[in-house]
């Protein structure tokens, strides 16, 4: 049985509210010194780099990411006591702390990346544990279209869920076959839910006490 994760719908401990600290002035450095011509001209114009395409390689299949693309830090304008085991950061990059990243290695080692991200808090104070953000980097299309669960702002190559509620979510149908021994995967096509998990990990996740994204089972044929 598969997982769908929803995106928090507010913010709070899955979604400090926060500003990217570094995380311009690093890319723009790596652009000037070491980035590949074919990848400067998808994300820049000119001398002008457009940081939402930088963003895109985070949650979408453009390649792998390297460590100056990913911002090496987060600044929440709240102090925080208890931010879950995922969080999103800003332009929807997601990231997890230590021990959800160790159990999802253990699951699909050397699948998904990790980069570092200190989270920090007014006065410069540090957040305690260690996060880190993540690149999903399995992509399935593993959805089955159908009539109940398409919603009306699909098209033929985007697909979005019809209700994203519990209910809705539970008659989404995922192809077992094609999902094969994933664990952790975005889906090509379905855009909201977006990212699944399988049942042997959302029961580790669950048996570690570990707070992730509201998630619902959705169906395998």
């Amino acid at each position: 049985m598969a997982w769908a994760l929803k995106d928090p719908e507010g913010y709070g401990d899955y979604w400090p509210k926060g500003d990217d600290l570094g995380w311009d002035e690093q890319v723009e450095t790596y652009v000037h010194n070491g980035m590949p011509e074919k990848e400067k001209a998808r994300v820049c114009d000119g001398s002008v780099v457009f940081m939402s395409k930088i963003s895109k390689k985070f949650h979408k299949d453009y390649g792998p990411v390297v460590w100056q693309e990913s911002p090496p830090e987060y600044q929440t304008e709240k102090s925080c006591v208890n931010l879950a085991s995922t969080i999103h950061v800003n332009n929807q990059l997601l990231a997890v702390d230590e021990a959800l990243k160790d159990i999802i290695k253990q699951f699909e080692p050397d699948v998904h990346q990790f980069f570092p991200l200190k989270i920090t808090m007014p006065k410069g104070i540090e957040y305690p544990v260690q996060y880190y953000i993540i690149v999903i980097r399995q992509f399935i299309e593993a959805y089955i279209p159908t009539d109940e669960t398409l919603g009306p702002q699909s098209t033929e190559r985007v697909f979005f869920t019809k209700d994203d509620t519990k209910k809705g979510i539970a008659k989404l149908q995922l192809s077992k076959e094609t999902i094969g021994s994933a664990h952790l995967w975005r889906d090509t096509r379905m855009r909201r839910p977006n990212v699944f998990i399988s049942g042997a990990l959302q029961a580790a996740i669950a048996e570690a006490g570990l707070k992730i994204f509201r998630h619902h089972k959705v169906m395998e044929v």
